[in-house]
């Protein structure tokens, strides 16, 4: 389980440095949009796997900041 939320934590730093990026450069958004929307996928991915193999179900707080103990 601890590889998931490194993994999880590691797509949600990659998918806020995109936003900044973004938000920084906005001509980048349509070569990027396919990226971020990989990385949200991932993000997604890793959910549902923590819950249907580990039975772990996340908080809205390790949704939306990741997980603290790693």
């Amino acid at each position: 389980m601890d590889k998931l939320k490194k993994e999880y934590n590691h797509l949600l730093k990659r998918f806020e440095n995109g936003c900044v990026y973004l938000g920084e450069h906005k001509d980048e958004v349509p070569k990027y949009t396919f990226e971020m929307l990989k990385i949200v996928n991932n993000l997604g991915n890793v959910i549902e796997r923590l819950a249907l193999e580990h039975g772990y179900r996340m908080t809205s707080e390790e949704i939306e900041r990741g997980f603290k103990d790693c």
